[in-house]
Parts: structure tokens; C-alpha cells; sequence
């Protein structure tokens, strides 16, 4: 069982009293905190990802892994390794091989049935929503316990790194070809709660740097980019909801630089209205198109430039956005989140049109990134308290 399945879901009730440190010292010595070793009892031999042995490609891969062995040693609460995702898929086709009375998802009722197999990447994207559509719903624990929402998303981030690791081009997360596993995935997401720990804070197996480093977080693609602008905003600006989300656009976000006394460095930074985004109903309170109140009346939220990391900047990611669209949308009060012309192509000058992503779309992403435990960290609204 998961550190969620032991704490009590309700807020500031918790199973387990002890200091986060002690209850760190624990996932040691309890097998059933950490999924490998639930799954390494029946499988000892850690899966690689396949690749065609081409020279370089070879080189890339051996490269790959090193970066995965490596993980333990990152900044992250939990080591991310794909085998957790590629183990759990494997016990549970076996499972599913000898049970024949498994139910059908009714999306996939006028679907040819499907013969799993254990080699994830022997599987065509077809096959693979199908089986992963299962997969989400029906795998559990060895005990035949359930696992908790962000647990299952973990696993399904394993296994995205392996088929990147196994030259597959698949996005899992974003590509049509996966549409089926993609609803079953957010159906499954959307009963998460947060999970209180003793010292307050929120506990989700899934982190920031997982995204990155799976590529669902990024410049390198219209969806990713704007899926990085939807979770920097989630983040950095407080927005919670759709509705504040919906609220945010291009003339809404300005741009300025903030000095640090002590250094005397200047950085870029974004900023934004708070009032126009959370609404009010008080007309006197409302702020003008293109006014600001002044700072003593209203709270600051804002992005500050990562100089440390230009490529996790979410300034930069801002200014790739705005070049991406087209110029006539800059002030635009109306619209921020728009429709990529080509979600799968990098190569066109312009990656989007002037039309607003839907409301339905937003909220699949929401469901997502409200799963991320940095989303929940104190000072995410204060990126450097040195600046002024």
C-alpha cells in the first residue's frame, strides 16, 4: 500500500502521527509502501528499453539508461524509474491472460478484441490504447488491493519512458491514436483527493521532473507547450479551476523586470491582474481593460525568469508562445489557451490558431496537473524572496 493509502483522505485527519522523516525511514522497511518491490517479487530482472542496435542509436539508449540509474540521486521525494510501470503492466497481462470473465469497457464493446502481450512495444498504437484503457481500470496489487489514482499515473509515466527509451515514437499522453486509454486515464484521475502528511504538506507520487524528463513538459511541440504554459499558470499563478483558467488572457499577463536589492541582478517576469481573473462582484472593485489597481489593493502573482534553467524558464516558455501565435492576439483580453493548428508538428512557423481551446480540453489537463506535488508547495508563489 501506498504512503496515500495510509494517510486518511480527509483533510488534517491523518492515520499516522509520526514526523515525515520517520515515515520516510518506513518506506524502507515496508515492502508495500514502494511499488518495486511489489512487484519485484515476481519479477526480479529489470526490463531495458528495446532498440535496434545502430551504432549510435546503440550509444543513445546506453545513455538513456544511465540517465534512469542515475535518478535515485535527483532532487525528486521518489527515484522515477520506468520499470515500476513496465513490471505492472507485465503482472497484470498474465492476470488477465487467465481471466476470461474480465469485463469490456463499453468504449471498446465494437473494438476487435485484442491478445495482449507482456512486450509493451510489441504492441501497435492501436493495441496499445486498447490494452492501457484496461490497464488503468483494472490493475491492482498482488493483494488484489486497489491503487491509489496517482500511483496508476506514475505507472503509466513509466511506461511512456520506456517506449521512449525503445525508439518509439508513441506520446501516449497526447497523441489521437490514444484517445480511449486518455478518457479512461482521466476517469480514473478524477476521484484523486489530496493526501495530507503530519507536517501539512501534500502528498502524490507524481513530480514535476517526471514531466520534464518524459517530455510531456516542454517547447519541443505545440501540445507540450501549451500543456507547460497550463501547468506554469496552475502553479505559479494559484489557478485552480477552470473558471480562473478561462479568465486568463494574452491582455490580462504583462511583462516587467524585478531587481534584486543584494545582487542588484535584474530578471524578466510575468505578471497578472488577480481581480480579473477571480472575478468580483463588486463593479467598483472591477479593474478596467488594461488598468491595474494599485499593489496595495490587490495581491501580486507572478513568474520570475529561470536564469539556472533557460529551459524550464516559464518567461522563455511565454515569449516561444506568443511567437508561436498569431500577432494580432497579443492584447486580446478574451482568449490565452488556443487550438494547435498541428498538434504533432514543430516545423510550421505558426503552431496555433486564434481559436480557444475548449473548456472540456482544459479540464482533462486540470485533472492532470492538479496530481503534481510541487503544484502544492508553499513557495511556489515566491520563486525567489530575494527579489524586489
Amino acid at each position: 500500500m501506498t504512503v496515500l493509502d495510509h494517510v486518511v483522505v480527509k483533510p488534517f485527519l491523518w492515520k499516522y502521527t509520526s514526523t515525515v522523516c520517520a515515515a520516510t525511514e518506513e518506506l524502507d522497511t515496508e515492502s508495500e509502501f514502494l511499488l518495486l518491490p511489489v512487484f519485484g517479487e515476481e519479477y526480479e530482472e529489470q526490463p531495458r528499453p528495446r532498440t535496434k542496435k545502430k551504432g549510435a542509436k546503440r550509444k543513445a539508449v546506453s545513455e538513456y539508461h544511465s540517465q534512469d540509474d542515475s535518478s535515485e540521486n535527483s532532487e525528486c521525494s521518489f527515484p522515477f524509474k520506468y520499470a515500476y510501470g513496465v513490471n505492472a503492466w507485465k503482472h497484470w497481462v498474465k492476470t488477465r491472460n487467465l481471466d476470461e470473465d474480465l469485463p469490456v469497457l463499453d468504449e471498446l464493446k465494437s473494438t476487435k478484441a485484442v491478445k495482449l502481450k507482456e512486450d509493451i512495444v510489441s504492441h501497435t498504437p492501436t493495441e496499445l490504447n486498447f490494452g492501457l484503457a484496461h490497464f488503468v481500470n483494472e490493475i491492482r496489487r498482488p493483494n488484489g488491493e486497489n491503487y491509489a489514482p496517482d500511483s496508476i499515473y506514475y505507472l503509466c509515466l513509466g511506461i511512456q519512458e520506456y517506449l521512449n527509451g525503445s525508439n518509439r515514437k508513441d506520446n501516449i499522453f497526447m497523441d489521437p491514436n490514444y484517445h480511449t486509454f486518455e478518457q479512461e486515464l482521466n476517469k480514473v484521475l478524477r476521484s484523486w483527493q489530496p493526501s495530507i502528511l503530519p507536517d501539512g504538506s501534500v502528498f502524490s507520487r507524481v513530480e514535476e521532473d517526471y514531466l520534464w524528463r518524459i517530455k510531456q513538459l516542454g517547447s519541443h511541440s505545440p501540445v507540450a507547450l501549451l500543456n507547460t504554459l497550463f501547468y506554469f499558470n496552475t502553479k505559479y499563478f494559484g489557478l485552480k479551476t477552470v473558471e480562473q483558467h478561462l479568465r486568463l488572457s494574452f491582455g490580462t499577463i504583462y511583462r516587467h523586470w524585478k531587481k534584486n536589492p543584494l545582487t542588484m541582478e535584474s530578471k524578466a517576469c510575468l505578471g497578472y491582474q488577480v481581480s480579473s481573473l477571480c472575478g468580483t462582484d463588486n463593479e467598483e472593485d472591477k479593474i478596467a481593460t488594461g488598468k491595474r489597481k494599485h499593489e496595495e489593493d490587490e495581491p501580486i502573482f507572478e513568474q520570475i525568469e529561470n536564469t539556472a534553467d533557460p529551459s524550464r524558464c516559464p518567461v522563455k516558455m511565454f515569449e516561444c508562445y506568443l511567437s508561436k501565435s498569431p500577432p494580432n492576439l497579443s492584447q486580446r483580453t478574451d482568449v490565452f489557451y488556443l487550438q494547435p493548428a498541428c498538434p504533432d508538428s514543430s516545423d510550421d512557423p505558426l503552431w496555433y490558431t486564434s481559436a480557444s481551446l475548449d473548456r472540456k480540453t482544459l479540464e482533462n489537463m486540470l485533472v492532470r496537473v492538479l496530481l503534481v506535488k510541487d503544484i502544492y508547495d508553499k513557495d511556489n508563489f515566491e520563486l525567489d524572496e530575494d527579489m524586489d
